[in-house]
């Protein structure tokens, strides 16, 4: 008995199913199969576009995270209410206890002028204990020479294009400090000569003409110190994906409330939040296009109702009740959904295979950092359009099907 129950109920949601697909594809060319083909057309470059636009928007942040990761640390550890860190040896141990931690080097900032002849540029110096913690980011560089000894600079290739520098030139810095203590003493001022180590291009325009590396010996005599000072501690992680773990494990080694403990995404906050936002906003305009595909499957089953009035009552009047009705024009719905959301992720796949391969879509690589703009498919983010697509299209047969359930026999017959 259970067996035949079980046949009946497989019997009727093929039924249903059935019907559903000979309303889509009847065959006939007519307004109702016109607007349903809209509708798959609607949804298949709704879901396309939000899948191409937001692999571009993956593409960029990707590159964005490999320049930036470049130069800045996975984490820099700073002092809360001083320019200055404080207990530098208990920190530095924890950090070398930690398994994820490949490097890490404590860090003197100041700013200063750095010139040739008659050429100067304001930059913000990093001086280093560990010199070797450059070797991390020596990919960058045109030309790089770890220091025998101090008194050296590297420097960005725009810098060094501003102020006409080349590899192993001998330049001048000069600090704030350096030039308060000559005013005060009526000399003249007289900056540190430093030979210059090497020329980096980050690709970032910030980076590339304002920021400079120097050893450490050099940095405190610019700050016009004796004492070992420490502004911050710089650590590259062997995998940026333990960022959060290493974070909280530090945190809880330290246990201080001097210091403070920023990501790489915190040193770059501003410019992660913009393309946060950007992509929120991108997704938000996109799904109007979807939208759009949904309101014309709402149109084509009312329409399609209004024209079947007849066929759902010889259905009722042979039996069929209002659940059965219902889900023949909802699961039409969701099949316009499936398809046209199916062929949305065809189409996209396609177009970033294309461009992957081919670079269809080129930019000028004399002007940019890349020939061609990146993509990069998140999976879990075509598995949310593709959820979010079909629900749409659910969400759309709900009110056309439960009006087509309630409708009278009577007035269906006599109206026909």
């Amino acid at each position: 008995m259970k067996k035949l129950q079980n046949l009946r109920i497989f019997v009727i949601m093929s039924l249903d199913v059935k019907i559903a697909k000979k309303y889509i594809f009847n065959g006939k060319i007519n307004l109702i199969s016109i607007i349903t083909f809209i509708s798959i057309l609607g949804i298949t470059v709704g879901v396309a576009a939000l899948i191409v636009v937001l692999s571009i928007f993956n593409g960029f942040r990707q590159l964005s995270e490999e320049q930036l990761l470049g130069f800045d640390p996975h984490i820099r550890i700073v002092s809360k209410n001083s320019a200055y860190l404080s207990d530098v040896e208990t920190i530095t141990q924890k950090i070398k206890n930690n398994p994820c931690v490949k490097k890490f080097s404590p860090a003197l900032t100041t700013r200063a002028v750095v010139y040739k002849s008659n050429n100067l540029q304001l930059v913000e110096l990093i001086a280093y204990t560990d010199m070797s913690y450059l070797s991390e980011i020596s990919s960058r560089f045109y030309e790089f020479n770890l220091p025998k000894k101090d008194r050296c600079i590297y420097i960005g290739y725009a810098l060094a294009s501003r102020i006409d520098a080349k590899f192993n030139d001998t330049l001048q810095i000069i600090s704030a400090k350096m030039l308060e203590k000559s005013i005060q003493t009526f000399q003249v001022p007289q900056g540190i000569a430093v030979q210059n180590a090497g020329v980096f291009n980050s690709n970032i325009k910030d980076y590339d003409l304002s920021l400079a590396f120097t050893d450490i010996g050099t940095a405190k005599r610019l700050l016009l110190k004796n004492e070992d000072i420490i502004s911050q501690i710089d650590i590259k992680l062997f995998d940026k994906n333990d960022l959060e773990k290493t974070v909280s494990k530090l945190n809880e080694d330290l246990k201080s409330e001097s210091i403070k403990i920023l990501t790489w995404i915190d040193l770059n906050k501003e410019l992660y939040y913009i393309m946060q936002f950007e992509r929120v906003a991108v997704f938000s305009i996109l799904s109007l296009i979807l939208l759009i595909a949904i309101f014309n499957v709402f149109a084509s089953l009312a329409m399609t109702i209004v024209k079947k009035k007849s066929d759902i009552a010889i259905l009722k009047s042979i039996g069929a009740n209002n659940k059965f009705i219902r889900n023949i024009f909802i699961k039409e719905g969701v099949i316009i959904g499936i398809i046209g959301t199916f062929l949305g992720l065809i189409l996209s796949f396609i177009i970033v295979f294309l461009q992957e391969k081919f670079g269809i879509f080129a930019i000028d690589g004399s002007k940019y950092i890349m020939d061609r703009i990146p993509m990069a498919v998140n999976v879990f983010e075509v598995l949310f359009i593709s959820f979010f697509s079909i629900s749409l299209a659910v969400i759309a047969t709900i009110f056309p099907a439960k009006k087509a359930a309630n409708s009278n026999i009577i007035q269906s017959i006599r109206t026909e």
